[in-house]
């Protein structure tokens, strides 16, 4: 087993990728900063990956905060054991955005959920993922960046030039687009982390 490395091209997209403070900020999906990933296991990446808690030692499977799970963890993730926090990637631009908002969110933070013990999820093994998991996961993702990049930030762009109509029409013009985006998102990650690892040939000289 070896600790995933920290400036892997994965995390390095969390880190980099604008779109990744939606997820951080509007839905709560963080990840933990350091994982163990067993590399000698013939398991699907998500099945032999493993958060430590640096407080207790404890091994939580990355399956415990997957599905449902992987969403509302505004406040980080907590060791289900000793309830100690777990260190998580942050966003660079999720960073900015709270630097900038900060007279907005710390003091309610501060006054009613800094005291509050973080969330306690349910048994990993009870998680099941399948390729369907990860295409309706993709049409979701594609949906909500419709939203925010076509809906919201082109039509507040282009509101004062053009007819309702047409901003409505070339708005659901661009949904299949989207979702089609999604969809390969979703392949792609199920591609990365479902797929069963390939076992190791051995070649004789």
């Amino acid at each position: 087993m070896r600790e995933r490395d920290e400036e892997s091209v994965g995390l390095k997209h969390w880190r980099w990728n604008p779109a990744v403070a939606v997820n951080e900020l509007f839905f709560g999906n963080r990840i933990p900063e350091n994982q163990i990933v067993c590399r000698s296991c013939d398991l699907p990446l998500n099945e032999r990956t493993w958060i430590p808690c640096e407080k207790c030692g404890e091994l939580h499977s990355a399956k415990l905060w997957s599905h449902g799970n992987a969403f509302g963890n505004w406040r980080g993730l907590g060791c289900q054991s000793c309830g100690a926090p777990i260190r998580c990637l942050w966003n660079y631009f999720s960073q900015i955005i709270l630097v900038a908002t900060i007279v907005y969110w710390f003091p309610p933070y501060l006054w009613f959920f800094h005291k509050r013990p973080l969330r306690r999820v349910g048994n990993p093994h009870e998680v099941t993922t399948t390729p369907k998991t990860f295409i309706t996961m993709g049409l979701v993702f594609g949906l909500w960046m419709w939203t925010v990049m076509t809906v919201i930030m082109w039509g507040l762009n282009n509101y004062a030039f053009a007819k309702p109509t047409t901003m409505i029409g070339s708005a659901l013009s661009q949904l299949p687009v989207w979702f089609g985006g999604g969809v390969v998102f979703g392949v792609l990650m199920c591609a990365l982390t479902a797929r069963p690892k390939a076992p190791a040939v051995s070649q004789k000289a």
